[in-house]
């Protein structure tokens, strides 16, 4: 197999055990919220099955135009794609979707207002699941904005940190932990960077960072 044609066996197998083991099931109602190039749309909408139902969201039109062919190569008729960012969401129904990932893209929005979406869109124990990568050490508030030292220079935190902080942020929603999948998440970005394409001649899946999935279950009522 080619590097590409490896990168969609993995999806079309070791990322549905995966994401079967965050707790995805048949006949589930997910959404990939943040699905670049669907590389976890594509395992969700096999993971649920034809009674299932993946929402692919994502605010950028060129990924998601890219993201729409792959799933379509892939002969799925399960999954509904939306340009859109987590504000644009309003017309989704409450309580409807049983699971969200929100991988690799946590780091690059307003967090504040992007928990009470997801709050608002999971079913009562439906799960958030989360995957972060070394970005998240750049100190961002919950608004987004990057924090600055007083010589104007980002602030970087240890990842232990900076994850700490995003489960904290999390459990304040009142989503409880439900289980981490150890060192199972793909950060694909250096396969998508034709600068690591040049550098090493072709970018395989075993060379790309992995991450933990962390899982957790819906506390319907915040409590103040």
């Amino acid at each position: 197999m080619n590097a590409y044609e490896e990168v969609c066996h993995w999806e079309k197998t070791e990322a549905v055990q995966t994401l079967r083991r965050c707790g995805l099931a048949n006949g589930m109602t997910a959404m990939d919220l943040g699905c670049g190039l669907a590389h976890y749309t594509i395992p969700a909408a096999i993971a649920v099955g034809v009674e299932g139902r993946v929402i692919a969201v994502d605010k950028d039109k060129k990924p998601l135009k890219a993201a729409h062919q792959r799933i379509q190569d892939a002969e799925l008729s399960n999954v509904e794609v939306l340009c859109a960012n987590h504000l644009d969401l309003a017309h989704i129904p409450d309580s409807s979707i049983d699971f969200i990932m929100i991988y690799d893209m946590i780091h690059t929005n307003a967090r504040v207002e992007m928990y009470p979406v997801i709050k608002r869109l999971l079913k009562p124990s439906g799960i958030l699941s989360f995957l972060a990568f070394g970005e998240i050490r750049i100190r961002k508030n919950p608004q987004g904005v990057l924090v600055k030292s007083d010589n104007g220079k980002n602030i970087t935190d240890s990842f232990d940190d900076a994850l700490n902080q995003l489960r904290g942020e999390i459990e304040s929603f009142e989503f409880e932990p439900h289980s981490i999948i150890e060192n199972e998440g793909v950060h694909f970005d250096h396969f998508h960077s034709p600068y690591h394409w040049k550098r090493y001649g072709e970018v395989r899946l075993h060379s790309l960072e992995r991450g933990n999935i962390h899982n957790y279950l819906n506390v319907k009522e915040v409590r103040v």
